[in-house]
């Protein structure tokens, strides 16, 4: 009876022990997606960039990349850019791939609220996925094509699954879309 209890003992005493080890071992929980909103422009009106281009353009529907209402889809020449952001204090866009861009282009703008219209893009321009960096594709099927481009390999796949606190997407290495799996979105940028 006597070493009955004693193995009992050395049971209770090795019990939580065991649970502080797994407790440790699970980590802690995943933290939430960061949803961040692009700054172009300074609260006197100058670009966030430091670096850009000038040129003059013309700014004539909504943004197919970026669902702000001031964001807008420009062309200056022949050259397409998208998205470009109104500035708070005068006629010009500031013109940026990503929201991490160095650089971009400044734009002297023709802008006519009234042909805004409404965007098809989604909530989230630009997204982090790990340690990359990835921007929403305008145009492309969203059935089969991938939504997302994350620099020279990989690409997302469909919206962002936003019903939890870290947001999830599904990703491949290939723009055919094999072998996709769900990865946790750290960063988004409306």
């Amino acid at each position: 009876m006597a070493a009955a209890a004693r193995d009992h003992g050395v049971v209770n005493r090795a019990f939580p022990l065991a649970l502080l080890s797994l407790a440790v071992a699970v980590g802690p929980a995943h933290a939430a997606t960061s949803v961040k909103r692009y700054v172009p422009w300074t609260p006197v009106g100058e670009p966030t960039t430091a670096r850009y281009f000038h040129g003059s353009g013309e700014c004539l529907q909504a943004s197919r990349v970026s669902s702000r209402a001031d964001a807008w889809r420009c062309v200056s020449g022949t050259i397409a850019l998208d998205p470009c952001f109104l500035s708070p204090t005068d006629d010009e866009v500031l013109c940026v791939r990503s929201p991490w861009a160095r650089r971009g282009h400044l734009l002297s703008a023709v802008i006519d609220p009234d042909t805004h219209g409404s965007s098809p893009a989604p909530d989230a321009w630009a997204l982090r996925v790990g340690r990359r960096r990835c921007t929403y594709i305008p145009g492309r099927p969203r059935r089969s094509g991938p939504t997302y481009r994350c620099g020279k390999r990989g690409f997302l796949f469909g919206r962002p699954n936003r019903r939890k606190a870290t947001w999830t997407i599904r990703a491949a290495r290939a723009r055919q879309g094999r072998n996709t799996r769900r990865v946790r979105i750290r960063a988004a940028w409306t």
